[in-house]
């Protein structure tokens, strides 16, 4: 089989019992019936496919790094496990992480994660594992670390080794910046808010939306020691007075919404065009760029994965696209487990 596309469970089934080394993506109930063996995955039902961005219940759609991991060594991350995820990163390769997405874990990874000791130390990547938003009722999004045992408040890890001479390679396109409307704060953390202040001025955050028609697929922006965070909009509850997001915000940080674009799907093209990838491992892109992009039915280059909630490159990313590829580099200063 090719290194990423679909499978049935009777396919991946027979890849997993072979040994193979996975990064899984589909439905809950697809995936729960998969054995153990040496494989991470996430809930998904859209992806980018070699035929185009497409929607699929019925398949899974893998990434297969057997070709290139030496070794893999598989984790089950609990909250009070997470600051520890770098302890065990390889000398030479790289690790994935999928967190579920809409979960307290999420929180605790966009609040904390750059505080962890040695995350930076080696490359790390990974996404946010979506639920289906076509449901009446969405089921929690859901990550699998080994088996088909579902967790909604754990994290799959993936540390994977290369051989000497290979190494991994990130990239990550981020199309938005900084507008220039009115600051915006908010007096408590999490997925969700009513009331904040913008421009000091208290305010119910849905209705300021609705009265500034302001566009919902624009990202909120907060500059954070030099870093841009993200915060994409999931929904406005009008009834409510609600604003839900894919991300957590905080209450330490100033927002301002995203300067908007012009063409979105030719920005997005001509993003990825500029990349110079080795070997593709993995890529994903979050649902907003998926809906913006208009990437139904459109290729992506030799970029293929699921469509989530956010991706993880170091940090959790809202709104960018996230890749991953094993390039050839020297020897002299690389190692094993």
């Amino acid at each position: 089989m090719p290194k990423r596309g679909f499978g049935t469970v009777a396919e991946l089934t027979a890849m997993i019992r072979a040994g193979r080394i996975l990064l899984l993506a589909g439905a809950e109930s697809l995936l729960t019936r998969l054995p153990a063996g040496h494989w991470i995955g996430g809930t998904a039902t859209a992806f980018l496919t070699d035929a185009g961005g497409t929607t699929d219940r019925s398949r899974i759609f893998y990434s297969d790094l057997t070709d290139h991991a030496q070794a893999a060594n598989i984790q089950l991350l609990k909250a009070r496990q997470l600051p520890g995820l770098a302890r065990r990163y390889p000398k030479n390769g790289f690790s994935v992480l999928i967190l579920p997405g809409l979960s307290d874990l999420l929180l605790h990874f966009a609040r904390d994660g750059t505080d962890y000791p040695g995350l930076f130390n080696s490359p790390l990547i990974g996404w946010i594992s979506a639920a289906d938003l076509t449901e009446t009722e969405p089921a929690r999004a859901k990550i699998f670390a080994g088996n088909g045992q579902p967790h909604a408040e754990g994290g799959a890890l993936m540390h994977v080794s290369l051989p000497l001479g290979q190494a991994a390679q990130i990239d990550v396109v981020n199309l938005f910046s900084i507008g220039k409307g009115a600051a915006i704060t908010f007096a408590e953390e999490g997925l969700s808010a009513t009331s904040c202040l913008i421009g000091g001025t208290p305010q119910n955050f849905a209705a300021y939306i609705a009265a500034h028609r302001i566009d919902t697929n624009l990202p909120l922006i907060a500059d954070s020691d030099g870093a841009a965070i993200s915060v994409s909009i999931r929904a406005v509850d009008a009834q409510a007075q609600r604003v839900d997001f894919f991300s957590p915000v905080f209450k330490s940080l100033a927002y301002r919404f995203a300067a908007p674009l012009t063409n979105f799907p030719s920005v997005f093209d001509r993003a990825i065009a500029a990349i110079t990838p080795g070997d593709v491992a993995f890529a994903c892109t979050c649902v907003l760029n998926y809906r913006q992009a208009r990437l139904e039915g459109r290729r992506t280059g030799p970029f293929t994965g699921p469509v989530t909630f956010g991706e993880i490159a170091y940090t959790a990313l809202s709104q960018t696209f996230a890749c991953l590829s094993i390039i050839q580099v020297g020897d002299d200063k690389l190692g094993e487990f």
